[in-house]
């Protein structure tokens, strides 16, 4: 074949070729063109197909076992192609149909678990909700049965009140009876306390001065230190600094000082430690030891019956007995002393004295103030 287009036309392969005759007579030996390689294999043939047919794929080897033209094989392949796109088509429609179902599965069940959730809080909450229906129930069954009580229980109150008036009145005569009674137990107390101090136990003060000094001397070591104790040495002078140094008091027929000053007593206890005292008659019941032990018995033998009449409990045990039944040492007659002034100061603020008028150590002057209706609530 020869080529019919122009030599300068390189876009296009020649469709036909003119073989001249010294070509043609070359016996089928040798390259169409000389040194030209086919563009098909690119080797040396001695037959060419132009481009179109190799394009076309109308070329087969004499040798081949499945004679078949490219164009048919493209055509499968596009076939092929075209069947491969529907058939992805379809793939990812059934894949993105299997994804949204699972998605919907996975939701399904998430619903499904949310309303069985739902379904055990509605459950739970029935049963709360029949619970608080029980308690209320229970409830208004009380109300309704206290209200069913409560005129039994106006009644109840109105009694309860009338008995409360009752005794109200009551306790009001009975407290006006108990002032009358306690009026007058105050009375017959002052009366029995005035009978005791005037005929039993009389009590008075009187002056040193007054008393003759052979019926009280005392001389010796005993006058020596009353003195001493009763003075002091101020500006180059010796003063008494005892206000009531000449102040006594007497109950019944003994005398004590109302300083309460005893010391005398233990003076003299340490004069006679070894040795009874002798003599008669009054010089012998007028020495300081017995005077002052039975002043104290006496005083003691008081303040127990006041206690008795006033009601009162005494804070100290104290026996009158036992300032006379024997000579004493000074420490136990100071320590019964002390339990004397002690039980005095207590009935004397039971009977409502004024606690600055009272020292804890004069036991006489105390008692003449708790006698004093003046100064005391005697009876209270």
């Amino acid at each position: 074949m020869a080529a019919s287009s122009s030599s300068n036309d390189s876009s296009s392969a020649p469709t036909d070729f003119y073989l001249s005759s010294s070509l043609s007579s070359n016996n089928g030996r040798g390259s169409v063109f000389g040194g030209e390689k086919c563009p098909l294999c690119f080797h040396s043939k001695r037959a060419f197909f132009c481009q179109d047919c190799i394009r076309n794929g109308d070329f087969t080897h004499s040798k081949s076992r499945y004679p078949e033209r490219y164009a048919e094989k493209k055509l499968k392949l596009f076939k092929g192609y075209k069947e491969r796109s529907v058939l992805l088509d379809s793939c990812k429609d059934r894949f993105s149909s299997q994804s949204r179902l699972r998605h919907l599965a996975s939701k399904k069940q998430q619903i499904l678990r949310n309303i069985e959730l739902l379904e055990l809080s509605l459950k739970e909450n029935k049963e709360i909700l029949e619970a608080e229906k029980s308690k209320v129930q229970t409830q208004v069954e009380d109300i309704q049965n206290l209200t069913s009580k409560v005129p039994k229980y106006k009644e109840k109150l109105q009694k309860v009140q009338r008995y409360i008036s009752h005794c109200q009145n009551t306790t009001e005569t009975q407290r006006e009876l108990l002032q009358t009674v306690s009026t007058n137990l105050k009375c017959v107390i002052k009366e029995n306390v005035s009978q005791l101090t005037t005929w039993i136990f009389p009590l008075k003060n009187i002056d040193s001065r007054e008393i003759s000094q052979d019926k009280y001397e005392t001389v010796g070591p005993v006058a020596d230190l009353a003195e001493a104790q009763q003075t002091t040495y101020v500006k180059g002078k010796w003063i008494y600094t005892d206000e009531d140094r000449n102040l006594q008091y007497q109950i019944v027929k003994s005398c004590l000082n109302g300083n309460g000053d005893y010391s005398a007593y233990s003076v003299w206890v340490t004069q006679h430690k070894e040795s009874v005292p002798s003599g008669s008659g009054e010089s012998f019941l007028r020495n300081p030891g017995y005077n002052i032990a039975a002043a104290l018995t006496h005083l003691t033998q008081l303040v127990s019956v006041l206690a008795f009449y006033l009601n009162q409990q005494l804070p100290q045990n104290l026996c009158y007995s036992e300032f006379c039944s024997h000579e004493l040492t000074e420490e136990q007659f100071a320590h019964k002393v002390a339990k004397l002034n002690a039980n005095v100061l207590h009935l004397c603020l039971s009977q409502n004295v004024d606690s600055n008028l009272l020292s804890p150590r004069r036991t006489i002057p105390n008692l003449i103030l708790l006698l004093d209706p003046n100064v005391s609530d005697l009876g209270r």
